[in-house]
């Protein structure tokens, strides 16, 4: 089984992205600042995350051919 790669923080994640998913994610962290300011980022479980006070509420995952968006938990 392949291990997972890891990643010290969330700009490091970023740039071991394509320059396409780069910029998607970028977007991404500018609208979750934007919009929830006091959400802390992390790399949890290989993946980008954006972390409030309950635990993790949102991610971004990258792959060669897209970037998914989603929503962690139970967060109102």
């Amino acid at each position: 089984m392949k291990k997972m790669k890891t990643y010290e923080s969330f700009d490091e994640y970023v740039k071991d992205q394509t320059p396409r998913n780069q910029a998607i994610i970028r977007g991404l962290r500018r609208l979750i600042n934007r919009v929830e300011p006091g959400l802390s980022e992390a790399v949890k479980w290989g993946n980008c995350c954006w972390v409030g006070g309950s635990g993790p509420v949102a991610y971004v995952y990258s792959a060669p051919d897209y970037v998914q968006f989603g929503f962690s938990g139970d967060h109102p």
